[in-house]
């Protein structure tokens, strides 16, 4: 547990997973205690990208999705992700599959890529 999750669990604030449309077009997840942006800004604690790939079998001509995360900003010290809200386009909760898939990857020992899901 990190430093800032301890400061959350002491102060008893209500958190929210919530993923994130960026103007980007980069699409997050992560835990926020303001999903409806009563601030100018948007933080989020833990936040990983979600990366979506779809594949075509034409054999059996169906699409399927792969998805991956990832840290965000993988290669600093920093486990928050403070935007402005002009760049947000929509929070929205994310499905069962996407939560189950994220507390995995927060969960596990190291961090790194987890695989994908299906």
């Amino acid at each position: 547990m990190n430093q800032v999750e301890e400061e959350l669990e002491e102060d008893d604030e209500v958190l929210y997973l919530v993923t994130v449309k960026l103007i980007t077009g980069e699409e997050i997840i992560g835990v926020t205690d303001d999903p409806d942006m009563k601030e100018d800004f948007l933080v989020l604690d833990n936040p990983l990208q979600i990366y979506t790939k779809h594949i075509i079998d034409e054999e059996d001509d169906e699409i399927s999705s792969n998805i991956m995360l990832v840290r965000y900003m993988g290669y600093t010290e920093n486990n928050i992700l403070i935007t402005k809200e002009r760049n947000v386009l929509t929070i929205a909760p994310p499905n069962s599959i996407l939560e189950n898939y994220y507390t995995s990857f927060i969960n596990s020992s190291n961090q790194e890529e987890i695989g994908t899901i299906h």
